[in-house]
């Protein structure tokens, strides 16, 4: 998990040097009220079955990708969603049916959105990487280097960081109509790009930052601080209350991002304008491998 608190520039204090981060756009200050903000990767589909690089590639679903789904709407059947935003991609559009009828969310409180879209993987869309490696061996070389800046027809770092904070943008916009538990249904590289904005942009080009795997969840719980209010650090609600976590949701252990690690601010420090306080935590929900 990660635990971070800002001014109103959003310039984030962290007593570990390796986690200074940047100037953060997202207007997370603006919030009315302490939000719950959940993104989930879709299950299964085809092409992860064929393990291809799917891109805008339209794969549904498997029957494996079905149940991962499913299990996930289990997850979020007590969390009192309010809103659910998903991908027009079928792999995600049908993840997010089959939670939204777990959870009893009707078809007003659900929209599609293009920024949820997966990243285009240019030339590199429909193959596997031993094929890429085969039919384009310079560009792959590239690639280790540079990411997708190096494949020719890929999404651009500018549009990629643009959509993140279009989704952003929303998701904020929703939680200032009042809704305080909003879900995000989006694809692996699309939610990679959503972490970088929301935490660094140290990594620049270079994928992934953190895994996640088929319905794995990230959980954000964003506390706006008033002007003037001493920013001192909220209760970690996320680690100390077993009820968030089932049986099926064992903590991991094993990812090395930042978004693993704690860092906190130091409690007598004022907020001299608007800010806010986040805690970021990734869930392996699916009893699924």
């Amino acid at each position: 998990m990660i635990s971070m608190q800002t001014d109103r520039a959003g310039e984030i204090s962290t007593k570990n040097p390796e986690l200074e981060m940047h100037k953060n756009p997202i207007p997370f200050e603006t919030l009315k009220r302490k939000t719950h903000f959940f993104f989930l990767r879709h299950g299964e589909s085809q092409g992860n079955q064929r393990q291809i690089i799917q891109g805008h590639l339209d794969m549904p679903l498997t029957d494996r990708g079905k149940d991962q789904a499913r299990s996930a709407g289990e997850f979020f059947s007590n969390k009192g969603l309010n809103h659910i935003l998903s991908s027009p991609l079928s792999r995600a559009t049908k993840t997010a049916n089959l939670v939204a009828e777990a959870s009893g969310i009707e078809a007003g409180n659900m929209e599609p959105s293009n920024a949820l879209k997966e990243m285009d993987t240019g030339i590199f869309s429909g193959l596997t990487t031993e094929e890429i490696q085969t039919r384009y061996p310079e560009q792959w070389n590239d690639f280790q280097h540079n990411s997708w800046e190096a494949v020719p027809s890929a999404e651009t770092v500018a549009a990629l960081m643009e959509r993140a904070l279009s989704t952003w943008l929303r998701m904020i916009e929703l939680a200032n109509k009042g809704n305080e538990k909003i879900l995000a249904v989006s694809h692996a590289g699309m939610i990679q790009w959503i972490f970088k904005l929301s935490f660094s942009d140290r990594w620049i080009n270079w994928l992934p930052v953190t895994k996640t795997a088929n319905c794995g969840i990230y959980h954000i719980i964003v506390t706006p601080i008033p002007r003037d209010r001493t920013a001192t650090e909220p209760r970690n609600e996320t680690a100390t209350e077993p009820r968030d976590r089932t049986a099926t949701e064992p903590r991991d252990e094993t990812a090395k991002s930042p978004g693993d690690q704690t860092a906190k601010v130091p409690n007598d420090q004022t907020a001299k304008s608007p800010g806010y306080y986040a805690e970021w935590v990734k869930i392996n929900h699916i009893p699924y491998s």
